[in-house]
C-alpha cells in the first residue's frame, strides 16, 4: 500500500504528543496535520518537513512555559489528592509510612555496621600495599596459622627482598602492665595498661597513625622514648605539657622512660588497638632476645609496605628466605610456609589465626547481617504493596468516578505513583531520624562507639538513595496497575471482584513474609541456644569461685620481693573466706603463656604437633580442682621437678600416640624444639579457652613465681572476703594497681562475639516480625472486606461468632504451615553449617523450628484478631446491606 506523502508523520505526531499539554492536544496537532497537507500538496513532503522542524523549535518555548505551567497545576493536584488521601485514610497511611520506616531504619542501621566492619584500616594512606605476615604451619596434627613471626624476618626481608620498602615489627605486652608516675606532689600513682605494645621507630611511618605532639620521625629512635595515646596522656598529667615527662614501666621490660610524643587516639576502625608506645630496641636488648639469632622466638607482629602488586612474588620470596636460613631446624623451615595477609583482610577474616593486640571481626557475621537487611527491606516492600492493595476496594469507586469523568489510565498510574514516593519520602525521613536515634544504642550492643561517618559518604547515599528509589517503584507498580486497571462499569455496578489470580499473589507474598520471620527467629533462637550451651559446659576444673588479679610489679624500697609475697600469702590464708591460693603465668580462660610444638623423645620430626604451655605452682592443681588421671602432680618434694617435669592432660597423651594415661608417664617427650621433658602426670581434660573449640594437647610447668594470683573462695560471704583481698593487697602492695576478675566471667567473655551475634539477630529479627505484621493487618482488613456478605450469610444461617472467627484464621493458619514448611529445609542446613564450626554443639530437634513458628503465629493472631472479631460480631443486616 502507497504512502500518504500529505499526512503528518508517525514520529511526527509522537513527538508533538510529547511536548503539547494533554488539553490543548487535540486542537494544536490537527493545525499542524492540516497546515502539513497543505504545504506538502503545494511544495511537495521534504519542504513541508522543513516547515515542521521549523515550527517546532519556534514554538519550544511556548510549549516549556505551557508544560510547565500545566505540570505545576498537576503537581499541586497531586499532592492536593494524595494528602487528602493520607488524612481520609489515616489508619491504613501510618501502617504504610511506619512499616516502611522501620524497616529501612533497620537496613539503614545494618548498613552502617556493615560499613563500619569494612572500613578497619581504611585510613592508612598505603592501605593497599600494607601486608601482615602470617606463618602456615604443617605439622602431623594439621594445618594452623599464626600471625606472629620471627624478630629478625623484618631487617633480612628489607635487606634481601628489593619489593619491601619497609617494615614494622610490633610486639604486645602479652599481658597488663604497671605504668605509674611521679604526681606535681611527690606521690606515685599507678596505673594497670592493657594497650602496651612495643614497635620499631617506623610505625608512624608504615602505619597513619598521625601524632598530635612530638616528630613522628624521631619519636621512637631514643631508646628511652615513650608514646602515648591523646587520651593517655590527658589522663596521666591532665593539663600538664606530656612531652618530657618521666614514665615508668614495668612489663617485658622494665625502666623510666621520657615521653617523646602523643598521637591521636587510635581509631575504632583500627584492627591493631594500643594507648602506649615502647621502642623496640630495649626490648631486644632484654635478656628474652639479647642472645637470641632472631630466629626462635616467634612473639612479634610483622608489617611490610610492599611495591604496588608485589604481594604474590615476595610471598614467594618469604618463604624461600626462611628455609635458606642455617639457624633455623629442618622442621622449623620446612613445615612453615609465610603468607602475606593484605591489611584489608585482617579484621573481618583472621579468625583461624592465632595473635593478639588485634581486634578481629567475622566476615560470616556481616554477610549474614547483610542478607537480613535485605529480607526486611523486602518484607517492608512487601507490607506496602499488601497495604495498599488491601485499599484498592476503597479506592474502586474512586477509580470508577475519575474514568467516568474522562480521567486516562496513564493520569491515575501517575497520581498513584505520586502518592507512594510521597509516603516512600515520608517514610525515608522518619527512618533517617529512627536511624540516628537507635545508632547508639546498636554500638552499646557492638561494644563500639559507632561512628556516623558513612551519612557524609557520597558513595553511601548513592547506593542507598538509589535502592530506596529501585525499591520504591518496583513495590508501588503492581498497586498503582491494579488500581487504574479498574473498569467504571464493573466498579458503577458493584461487580468488582478480587479476583483469584490477585489474592494468590498476595497470599504468596505474605507466606514469604512468614518464612522470612520464621527464618530469621529460628536463627536468633538457635544462637540463643548454642550461646546458652557453651555456658552450661563443663569445664573439668573449678571456675565459679576463683578470683585472678596481677601480682605485683612495684615493691617498696628496702624490701625484699620474695618475702613480701611470702608474708602476703600467709595473710591471704588467714582470711576465712580463702580457701585455697596459687599462682602461675596465666589462668584458665585467658589463654596460654606458650605455644609450639611438641614430638616422642627421639621420634621422627614428621610427629611433631602444635601444644601450649603454661607455668604453675603445685598448688594450682588443689586450687582449680584438676582430676588425676595417672601419676602424680607436681610436688616441692622432687627437686627435679622444678627443671624436668612436666604434667599433661588427655588430649597431649592421645596426640603423642600413647595407648593409655598410665603409659604417657614417666615417659620422656621433646617441646619447644630442643627442651626435654619427663612426664610425671595426668590430668583429664579441662577447657582453657573457649568451649567452641576442642580441647588442645597442653602441658603444665612448674614454677617458683608467676606474675598472675588466684584465689578460691568459699561460698559464704563473698563481699566481705573480697574486700579483706584488697585491703591485703594493698597493704603488702602500695602503688599498685589493683583489679580482679572471677575466672568463671574470663570464659564467659569467650563467647561475647556469638553473643553479640545473637543480640544483633534478635534485634532485626523482631524489626522483620513488627513490618510482617503490619503487612498482616492489610490482608486481615482485605479478606474481611471481600467476606463481608459471607459472614453475613454465616450469621443469618446460625453460624456462631467463635466459627467465624476460626473460618477467618484457618487461612492464616494454613499460610504459616507453607511458611514453615518452606523454612525447615533451608534453615536446617544453614544451621548445620554454622554449628559445625563448635567443638560442642547443641542437637537440631524440632522445636528449633516449630517455637518460631508459634512465636510468629501468635503475632499474626494478635495481629488479625481486631479485624477478625470486628468482622464476626458485625449485625448481619449491616454485613449484607454494605455488601
Amino acid at each position: 500500500m502507497a504512502r500518504d506523502e500529505t499526512r503528518l508523520p508517525l514520529w511526527a505526531v509522537a513527538l508533538l504528543e510529547r511536548l503539547i499539554p494533554i488539553r490543548q492536544r487535540g486542537v494544536v496537532l490537527g493545525d499542524f496535520a492540516e497546515a502539513f497537507q497543505w504545504r506538502a500538496e503545494e511544495a511537495g513532503r521534504r519542504r513541508a518537513l522543513w516547515w515542521f522542524w521549523a515550527q517546532v523549535i519556534q514554538s519550544l518555548p511556548a510549549f516549556f512555559l505551557d508544560g510547565f505551567y500545566f505540570g505545576s497545576v498537576m503537581f499541586r493536584s497531586y499532592l492536593t489528592v494524595a494528602v487528602r488521601n493520607l488524612r481520609k485514610r489515616l489508619f491504613f497511611s501510618s501502617l504504610n509510612i511506619g512499616g516502611l520506616a522501620i524497616g529501612m531504619a533497620a537496613c539503614l542501621l545494618i548498613f552502617q555496621y556493615v560499613a563500619f566492619e569494612y572500613s578497619f584500616d581504611d585510613f592508612h594512606e598505603h592501605q593497599e600495599d600494607l601486608h601482615r605476615v602470617v606463618f602456615k604451619r604443617t605439622p602431623a596434627s594439621g594445618t594452623s596459622y599464626e600471625a606472629t613471626t620471627w624478630f629478625a624476618l623484618g631487617p633480612a626481608a628489607q635487606a634481601e627482598i628489593p619489593e619491601v620498602i619497609d617494615y614494622v615489627r610490633v610486639h604486645p605486652n602479652y599481658g597488663p602492665a604497671t605504668v605509674s608516675i611521679t604526681q606535681p606532689n611527690g606521690e606515685r600513682q599507678a596505673y594497670r595498661e592493657e594497650g602496651l605494645i612495643y614497635a620499631d621507630a617506623s610505625l608512624f611511618r608504615v602505619f597513619s597513625f598521625p601524632l598530635v605532639r612530638g616528630q613522628a620521625r624521631t619519636a621512637l629512635t631514643e631508646p628511652d622514648g615513650l608514646l602515648l595515646s591523646a587520651s593517655t596522656a590527658d589522663r596521666y598529667f591532665g593539663q600538664a605539657d606530656p612531652i618530657g615527662q618521666e614514665v615508668e614501666v614495668r612489663g617485658w621490660v622494665r625502666g623510666t622512660f621520657r615521653v617523646a610524643g602523643v598521637f591521636a587516639d587510635v581509631p575504632a576502625a583500627s584492627h591493631l588497638q594500643f594507648d602506649l608506645v615502647v621502642p623496640m630496641t630495649p626490648l631486644l636488648a632484654s635478656g628474652q632476645y639479647e642472645d637470641a639469632s632472631g630466629w626462635g622466638w616467634t612473639n612479634f607482629i610483622t608489617y611490610f609496605h610492599l611495591e604496588p602488586g608485589t604481594g604474590p612474588q615476595v610471598t614467594e620470596k618469604l618463604t624461600a628466605l626462611a628455609h635458606a636460613r642455617p639457624e633455623l631446624d629442618d622442621d622449623e623451615r620446612m613445615g612453615t610456609e609465610i603468607l602475606l595477609q593484605p591489611m584489608a583482610d585482617i579484621h573481618l577474616r583472621s579468625t583461624d589465626y592465632a595473635t593478639t593486640a588485634s581486634v578481629e571481626g567475622n566476615y560470616q557475621t556481616v554477610y549474614f547481617l547483610t542478607v537480613v537487611a535485605v529480607f526486611i527491606l523486602l518484607i517492608a516492600w512487601i507490607n506496602y504493596i499488601n497495604l495498599s492493595t488491601a485499599r484498592a476496594m476503597e479506592r474502586a469507586k474512586e477509580v470508577g468516578v475519575r474514568k467516568a469523568a474522562g480521567a486516562r489510565r496513564q493520569q491515575l498510574i501517575s497520581q498513584f505513583l505520586f502518592e507512594s514516593a510521597l509516603m516512600n519520602g515520608l517514610a525515608l525521613a522518619l527512618a533517617l531520624g529512627l536511624a540516628a536515634l537507635l545508632t547508639p544504642y546498636l554500638g552499646s550492643i557492638i561494644g563500639v562507639d559507632l561512628p556516623l561517618t558513612i551519612w557524609q559518604d557520597p558513595w553511601f547515599w548513592g547506593v542507598f538513595l538509589g535502592l530506596f528509589a529501585l525499591g520504591a517503584v518496583l513495590a508501588s507498580a503492581y498497586p498503582a496497575l491494579l488500581l487504574s486497571s479498574f473498569q467504571p462499569v464493573e466498579v458503577l455496578k458493584g461487580t468488582l471482584g478480587g479476583g483469584s489470580t490477585k489474592a494468590g499473589l498476595r497470599k504468596a507474598l505474605v507466606v514469604f513474609q512468614f518464612a522470612a520471620s520464621i527464618a530469621l527467629l529460628t536463627g536468633t533462637y538457635a544462637v540463643y541456644q548454642q550461646v546458652q550451651h557453651l555456658r552450661g559446659v563443663d569445664l573439668g576444673l573449678a571456675a565459679e569461685q576463683i578470683v585472678t588479679f596481677s601480682g605485683p610489679r612495684i615493691y617498696a624500697e628496702g624490701t625484699e620481693p620474695a618475702d613480701t609475697r611470702r608474708v602476703f600469702f600467709d595473710e591471704l590464708h588467714q582470711i576465712p573466706g580463702i580457701a585455697a591460693s596459687t599462682r602461675s603465668t596465666s589462668v584458665p580462660g585467658q589463654g596460654f603463656s606458650f605455644g609450639g610444638t611438641a614430638k616422642r623423645y627421639g621420634a621422627d620430626e614428621a610427629t611433631r604437633f602444635e601444644m601450649n604451655l603454661t607455668w604453675v605452682r603445685p598448688d594450682f592443681f588443689e586450687a582449680y580442682g584438676l582430676t588425676l588421671a595417672a601419676g602424680r602432680f607436681f610436688s616441692d618434694d622432687y627437686a627435679t621437678d622444678a627443671d624436668t617435669a612436666l604434667v599433661v592432660n588427655e588430649a597431649m597423651v592421645r596426640a603423642l600416640g600413647y595407648t593409655s594415661n598410665a603409659e604417657a608417664v614417666g615417659q620422656t617427650i621433646t617441646v619447644a624444639g630442643n627442651y626435654n621433658k619427663i612426664i610425671v602426670g595426668v590430668f583429664e581434660d579441662v577447657y582453657w579457652g573457649s568451649t567452641a573449640e576442642e580441647i588442645q594437647p597442653f602441658g603444665l610447668d612448674m614454677t617458683r613465681g608467676g606474675g598472675m594470683y588466684s584465689a578460691r573462695l568459699q561460698t559464704a560471704g563473698v563481699q566481705e572476703t573480697l574486700v579483706a583481698l584488697e585491703a591485703l593487697y594493698r597493704k603488702h602492695f602500695p602503688g599498685n594497681p589493683y583489679s580482679y576478675r572471677f575466672v568463671d566471667d574470663l570464659f564467659q567473655e569467650q563467647h561475647e562475639a556469638d553473643q553479640r551475634f545473637g543480640m544483633l539477630f534478635a534485634i532485626f529479627a523482631v524489626f522483620a516480625l513488627i513490618v510482617a505484621c503490619l503487612g498482616l493487618v492489610g490482608l486481615a482488613a482485605y479478606t474481611a472486606s471481600l467476606r463481608t456478605r459471607e459472614i453475613g450469610v454465616r450469621k443469618v444461617l446460625g453460624a456462631s461468632v467463635p466459627n467465624i472467627v476460626r473460618l477467618l484464621i484457618r487461612d492464616f493458619a494454613l499460610l504459616l504451615v507453607i511458611a514453615l514448611a518452606l523454612t525447615a529445609v533451608p534453615m536446617y542446613f544453614a544451621l548445620d553449617a554454622w554449628l559445625s564450626g563448635f567443638a560442642e554443639r547443641i542437637t537440631l530437634t524440632p522445636d528449633l523450628f516449630f517455637v518460631p513458628g508459634l512465636v510468629v503465629f501468635a503475632f499474626a493472631l494478635l495481629t488479625v484478631s481486631y479485624h477478625t472479631l470486628r468482622s464476626a460480631i458485625l449485625d448481619p443486616a449491616q454485613a449484607l446491606r454494605y455488601a
